[in-house]
């Protein structure tokens, strides 16, 4: 089962201030469930605290649709990256 990652970094992106910030996300194409993914963030202010959200529409074992949700909170380090 393959899914793509680009509506969630649309979705924090854009949740992000709206400065000269910059995504690297590592593979940059689709994925297969499981797979790890690589993301970084660049330009942020120093220290500034960003909240990236995700979710995905799935199907249970019983073919009932179903949403899973994750959210992480993290810190820019003093240069303004997160990694």
């Amino acid at each position: 089962m393959s899914w793509r990652i680009a509506p969630f970094v649309l979705a924090a992106a854009l949740a992000a201030t709206a400065s000269a910030q910059q995504w690297e996300v590592a593979p940059a194409d689709d994925v297969l469930a499981g797979t790890p993914l690589s993301l970084q963030l660049a330009g942020l202010a120093p220290n500034a605290g960003v909240t990236l959200r995700s979710e995905r529409l799935a199907r249970d074992w019983q073919g009932q649709p179903v949403v899973y949700r994750a959210e992480a909170r993290f810190v820019a380090d003093a240069a303004g990256r997160i990694d």
